[in-house]
């Protein structure tokens, strides 16, 4: 397992969704305390121009699923693409930004996994080669930071 962080570059099939470029840096921030590098995936039917958005990111590399087949969303299919990424590159952690799409996909692989999760995060740190996150919790009245148990990959889906 290496010590990379794989953020999955969520889109529409033609633009990079939300602000991915900060989830980026903050896989960048990440990945350089624990001495890797950040991975972006893309998971569709990966035109040049999505492909292009992506190479402006900050990652040291872009793993791509590209089939046609893939050019709607479908959870299954979607999973069963990230799964062969995730196997690919053996992230320390995965990183996603908290959506739908996420609330959907970031479980499931989390579970084919055997790994832990945490959604609905504020900040991820690296604390004595550990990780935290922060979250919010009692309808955001409060937040609480939560260490991983367990093997990675860990997954965090980030506000």
């Amino acid at each position: 397992m290496s010590l990379n962080v794989l953020v999955y570059l969520e889109h529409d099939g033609r633009r990079l969704q939300g602000d991915i470029a900060r989830l980026v840096s903050k896989g960048n921030e990440v990945a350089q305390a624990l001495g890797g590098f950040t991975v972006g995936s893309l998971v569709g039917d990966i035109g040049e121009e999505l492909l292009a958005e992506a190479r402006k990111l900050k990652c040291k590399e872009i793993a791509v699923v590209s089939d046609p087949g893939l050019r709607e969303y479908q959870p299954e299919l979607y999973r069963s693409a990230l799964e062969s990424i995730l196997e690919a590159t053996s992230p320390y952690i995965v990183l996603f930004r908290h959506s739908y799409v996420s609330a959907e996909l970031a479980p499931a692989l989390a579970y084919r996994c055997n790994a832990p999760i945490v959604s609905n995060c504020l900040d991820v740190e690296v604390k004595d080669s550990g990780i935290e996150v922060i979250r919010p919790f009692l309808r955001e009245l409060c937040w609480g930071r939560v260490s991983f148990q367990g093997s990675p990959p860990y997954f965090i889906a980030l506000q």
